[in-house]
C-alpha cells in the first residue's frame, strides 16, 4: 500500500510537487512510515525524447536539455525548484508525523563542482570540496559545519571526509562505526573508517 500515492490527500501531493521528484520524496516518506529501513532517491531526469539526463551534472550546453547554460539548468523544472519544494515537504512531513528524530535524511552527490565557471556557464567535476546536507536522527537543524576557502575550492575549516559522513550516519542510527564485519573468509573489517561528526548532535 505504501506505493499507492493516490491514498494521500490532494494537499499533501501538491505540497511535495506533482512531478517525478516530488512523488519520489512522498513515496520515500510512505516507505519509511511503513517500516522500510533504507530508502534511496536517485535524481535523474527523463527528457521528452526518453533520454536519461543527470541534471546535477550541470556543465551546461547539454544537447538533450536544449543546450542552455549550466546556471540556467539549475532554475529549470528538473533541478532546484522541485528539489526545494520536495525536500522541505519531506522534512516538514517527517517532523509532523514524529518520524524525523528516528530517520536520517542525507543529501549529497558523488563530488563537488569546480570553483570556476566554464565556457557553457556551468561548473565541471571537482573532487576537492563539496557540500552535504544531513537532517533528522538527532542532528541539530540549521547548523553549518566546516567551511571552504574563499574560492569554494578546498576545505579551510573542519575538513570532513566521505568516510566521516558515513560514520556520522551510522552514529545517528545507533550503529558504532567501529563495528567489525567479517567477509566470507572470516577476515575482519571495520564498518567504516571515518569518525562521526559529534558536534552535529
Amino acid at each position: 500500500r505504501a506505493f499507492q500515492l493516490t491514498e494521500e490527500p490532494e494537499k499533501i501531493r501538491d505540497r511535495y510537487g506533482r512531478n517525478e521528484y516530488g512523488e519520489s520524496f512522498l513515496l520515500a516518506r510512505r516507505l519509511v512510515e511503513s517500516g522500510v529501513r533504507l530508502v534511496t532517491i536517485v535524481w535523474d531526469y527523463i527528457t521528452p525524447k526518453g533520454d536519461v539526463a543527470n541534471v546535477w551534472d550541470n556543465h551546461g550546453g547539454t544537447g538533450a536539455l536544449g543546450g542552455i547554460s549550466g546556471y540556467a539548468m539549475l532554475k529549470e523544472k528538473y533541478c532546484l525548484p522541485p528539489l526545494d519544494l520536495a525536500y522541505s515537504a519531506l522534512l516538514e512531513d517527517l517532523q509532523a508525523r514524529g518520524l524525523l528524530d528516528e530517520t536520517i535524511v542525507a543529501m549529497y552527490g558523488e563530488f563537488g563542482r569546480t570553483p570556476k565557471i566554464n565556457k557553457n556557464g556551468g561548473r565541471d567535476h571537482w573532487g576537492a570540496c563539496q557540500s552535504a546536507v544531513l537532517a533528522g536522527g538527532g542532528i541539530r537543524g540549521g547548523e553549518v559545519y566546516g567551511a571552504s576557502d574563499k574560492h569554494a575550492a578546498f576545505p579551510a575549516d573542519k575538513p570532513v571526509s566521505p568516510e566521516d559522513v558515513l560514520a556520522t550516519i551510522y552514529h545517528g542510527l545507533g550503529i558504532s562505526p567501529e563495528t567489525e564485519l567479517r567477509d566470507p573468509l572470516g577476515r575482519p573489517y571495520r564498518l567504516v573508517e571515518g569518525r562521526p561528526i559529534a558536534d552535529l548532535f
